[in-house]
Order: C-alpha cells, then sequence, then structure tokens
C-alpha cells in the first residue's frame, strides 16, 4: 500500500475516534454517548449515575469506568440541566429535634442518607435544619423536605405561610395546599403484614411495643387502633406498651409475639433477653418496623417488614424538584408499600 494512502487511513480512523469521544463539542452528550464509551447499557449507566433500576447490578470496575466516561464526555443528566434554573440550588430538610435522625433508630438515618443521594443526582444540596432559620426561607431555599417532628417548630410559620414548594415525608398534616405533597410508606399496611404473619404462626395474644416512639403522635395513635381493630378481627388480642417498661413485660411475659414500633425497639428487646431470661423466639416472637440492613446481622436476626426508604426518598425529590420548576402536580402519590423479611425471630406456635 501507498505510503500516502496508509496516512489517510490511519488520519480518518484518528478524526472518527475523536468525534466519537468528544461529542459535546457539537451537541449536548446523551446517556447513550456514556454508554457507548464505557461498552455497557444504557440501564448500566442510568444505575450509576442516577440511582435508577433497583434489579440492575453494576460491578465495581465497571461503575468506575462509568464514572470516568462521564467525567471525559462532561455529560450533565437532563436533571441537572434543568436545575440550572433554580435561584440557589438548595434545599432545606427539615428534622425538628436533630437528635431524633439517632434516637428514632436506622430507618430515619436510612432515609437520610437516600434522600442526600436523590438530591445530589438532581443536582441540589441538602441543608439540614431543626427548623427554619430567621428571614425569608425564599430567599435561601428552593423547597423544603419536612421530616417527622419538624412541622410544629418552623419558626412559627406554616406550611402555607412559607409558600416554598415543600413535600412532607411520614407525617400527617391535615392542610395539604397545592405546593405541598405527602410522601409516606403505608404503615398500615406494614403492621397488618406483621399480623398476618404472625397470625400464619398460630399467636394468638401480641403486644404493640414502643409505637410511641413514632415523631409523628396522630399517625401513632391512628396505628394503634388500626393494629387493634385487625388484630380483634382475627380473633386476636393486643396490648399496648412503652419502650421503658419492656423489661417489666418482658419479665412478666403475658403475650407469645410482639410487634416492636421501630428497630431501634426491637434491639431494646434482644438486649433484653438476658436480664429477663427471655428466649427469642421460644418464649417471645419479635417482628420490627424498618428493616434496617442490621436486622439480619443482629443474633437472631431481626424479622422485619422493611419501608422502602429509597422509593420514599426518590419520590419525595421527584416531586419537589417537578414543584420548583413550575410543573404542578396533578395527581397526589399513594403510599409506598412496604414487604416483610422473614428471619429467625419468628417461630410457628404449637397448639
Amino acid at each position: 500500500m501507498d505510503p500516502t494512502e496508509i496516512h489517510n487511513e490511519v488520519s480518518d480512523t484518528t478524526q472518527q475516534e475523536e468525534r466519537a469521544l468528544m461529542p459535546a463539542k457539537k451537541r449536548r452528550v446523551t446517556i447513550q454517548d456514556v454508554a457507548n464509551y464505557a461498552g455497557v447499557s444504557i440501564g448500566a449507566v442510568s444505575k450509576v449515575l442516577h440511582g435508577k433500576g433497583s434489579t440492575i447490578r453494576v460491578s465495581a470496575l465497571k461503575a468506575e469506568q462509568i464514572r470516568q466516561a462521564a467525567l471525559v464526555l462532561n455529560y450533565v443528566s437532563a436533571p441537572n440541566r434543568a436545575a440550572h434554573s433554580r435561584r440557589t440550588g438548595l434545599i432545606a430538610l427539615l428534622t425538628g429535634d436533630p437528635l431524633s435522625l439517632v434516637e428514632e433508630g436506622l430507618t430515619d438515618t436510612l432515609l437520610l442518607d437516600r434522600l442526600l443521594a436523590a438530591a445530589t443526582h438532581r443536582g441540589y444540596s441538602l441543608a439540614i435544619c431543626a427548623t427554619l432559620p430567621g428571614g425569608n426561607p425564599r430567599d435561601l431555599f428552593d423547597g423544603i423536605i419536612y421530616l417527622p417532628g419538624a412541622l410544629a417548630g418552623n419558626s412559627g410559620k406554616s406550611i402555607t405561610e412559607v409558600g416554598l414548594p415543600s413535600v412532607v415525608i411520614n407525617a400527617s398534616v391535615n392542610d395539604c395546599p397545592g405546593n405541598v405533597v405527602k410522601v409516606q410508606f403505608d404503615l398500615r399496611e406494614a403492621v397488618g403484614l406483621a399480623l398476618h404473619r404472625l397470625k400464619e404462626l398460630r399467636h394468638k395474644s401480641i403486644c404493640l411495643a414502643g409505637f410511641e416512639d413514632l415523631s409523628d403522635e396522630v399517625i401513632a395513635g391512628g396505628i394503634l387502633s388500626f393494629a387493634h381493630d385487625a388484630a380483634q378481627a382475627h380473633g386476636m388480642t393486643t396490648s399496648i406498651t412503652g419502650c421503658d417498661d419492656l423489661a417489666e413485660e418482658m419479665r412478666n411475659l403475658p403475650y407469645t409475639s410482639m410487634i416492636a414500633g421501630t428497630d431501634r425497639v426491637a434491639a431494646k428487646v434482644i438486649r433484653l433477653r438476658e436480664e429477663t431470661g427471655v428466649k427469642i423466639p421460644e418464649d417471645l416472637s419479635l417482628i420490627s418496623i424498618g428493616g434496617s440492613p442490621f436486622n439480619q446481622w443482629i443474633a437472631p436476626r431481626i424479622c422485619s417488614v422493611r419501608v422502602p426508604t429509597e422509593a420514599i426518598a426518590e419520590r419525595a425529590l421527584d416531586g419537589l424538584v417537578s414543584m420548583i420548576h413550575g410543573q404542578p402536580i396533578t395527581e397526589r402519590p399513594g403510599p409506598v408499600h412496604c414487604t416483610l423479611d422473614v428471619r429467625d425471630t419468628t417461630r410457628f406456635l404449637s397448639a
């Protein structure tokens, strides 16, 4: 082959590679460009960069290749492009008492982690606040996320008075104006799953423990009433105990099973075994509401109803960002569904 032809062929190949590697110079980089560059599927890119696709598995090596491809190509996701029109790029996450994130158990801590990730994927930062700071919140934030316990302490301002796009998570709100979305897991469904499991195991007496730990008293009161009525309809009896009374209750043990309102309460029950002499699940079957990953690392592994924190966070940020960018909420989202993780702390009760 003539040396000139070889030179031309190499030059053509080089130009093609440069066009493939630098599409941002001619047009907006797409998720397909990132996938092509990294040699993976679009679904894998979406999983790594946007947290979408819970069933998709991506190795650590492939994930790093995808991130590097996004950096090389200067890829900007659609939510991040939309975020350029935001005023501050900051969302207030109101917690009420900040210590409640720890005291209420790991479920709230996991939810916080999911909210931070979901906000970052959409080009926003979260400011964690006990209450709204002084001054006009509109000068500081684009939107607000209210966790349970935060509604009572917002510098005296109601959600309507603040006037910012807002999301309320796992809390009761009577007044829900057009710029507010409620996102919550179905607590009745969660307790119903636990009751159904105990019914299958032939338990007749159930203790509802530590539900006063729930930050929202309206929800706590409603769910206790629901649990009592649901259990009674299936020929089961219920009693209620607070977290501080667990040791005394376990020493007397007037029931064969317990539903703990949070993972923290369930962990305390496990810890009290030696002090009270109660064997789990031989003497007491235990199910918790929360579903922290740590439940499977405790001995015995705690049977629990898993709260879908990732789905809650995604739904909350989807709704909030839509409102920030002026898109009306045409349909109120329903509750996010829970699942039951069957583990070692329940047993069949023989006749």
